[in-house]
């Protein structure tokens, strides 16, 4: 067998996979505010509110879908230890503020600042990196960062005013994915958890909405099932990238 025909071995093979994991979840978040603009009828507490609940259901079916109903169980009883489920709770708090965050800038016209801290994660996941897991990059991937680097200062003076909720767009973001990292669990079984974690505070923010106005769910058939895909739109990316 020739050296062009050899099986990957099985750590290059997951990073391959992991890596086409991670474009399709960028690809698919960078046409999210495409669908975040169809729900301007509803209240942004709303809208996060339905996101989070959604997303439970969304969760179950990719968690028996992707392991099948005995292992799907068993991850999630693993999820469900004292010390799984610590580390789930407090990620699932940043994800919650990177949500709010990311869907309150889409939804106010912000688009550009939220895009602005997806460019700025890349490179701090880099600083994580290099600092807290000690891992080496090359002189390359050095000039490449310092590019990026360069490119997100000129879009930051652009915007003529302190990028601050890119900036905590993208260290919510950091911080989920530094926690998640310490929870070893199947990305769909981790979002699952995180979700069940986070519905009761969705649900007091549905709560709050509707102080405000009724809620635009169960207002028309088209207008809940645009809340409800927010679902599964939540669900498909992340589960790929954290995959």
């Amino acid at each position: 067998m020739s050296e062009a025909t050899l099986p990957l071995a099985p750590d290059e093979s997951e990073r391959r996979i992991g890596f086409m994991a991670a474009i399709f979840a960028y690809t698919f978040w960078g046409f999210l505010p495409l669908y975040l603009h169809l729900l301007t009828f509803a209240d942004v507490r709303e809208v996060l509110g339905q996101r989070v609940l959604w997303s439970v259901p969304a969760a179950i079916i990719a968690v028996f879908a992707m392991l099948g109903w005995k292992t799907g169980w068993s991850e999630i009883g693993k999820a469900l230890n004292p010390r799984m489920l610590a580390t789930l709770a407090a990620s699932a708090c940043f994800i919650f503020v990177n949500w709010g965050l990311y869907v309150w800038l889409v939804m106010t016209q912000r688009v550009i600042e939220s895009a602005l801290a997806y460019f700025l994660t890349p490179l701090v996941a880099v600083a994580v990196g290099v600092l807290a897991y000690k891992e080496r990059i090359t002189s390359a991937q050095l000039a490449a960062l310092v590019l990026a680097g360069v490119g997100i200062i000129v879009q930051a003076f652009a915007l003529g005013a302190p990028p601050w909720m890119a900036l905590a767009l993208c260290g919510t973001w950091s911080m989920y994915i530094v926690i998640r990292k310490h929870a070893p669990v199947p990305a769909a079984v981790g979002l699952l958890v995180e979700t069940i974690v986070l519905a009761p505070i969705a649900a007091g923010f549905l709560w709050w909405a509707s102080q405000s106005a009724p809620l635009a769910f169960g207002s028309n058939a088209a207008h809940s099932l645009l809340l409800m895909l927010a679902g599964p739109a939540t669900a498909i990316p992340l589960t790929a990238f954290a995959f």
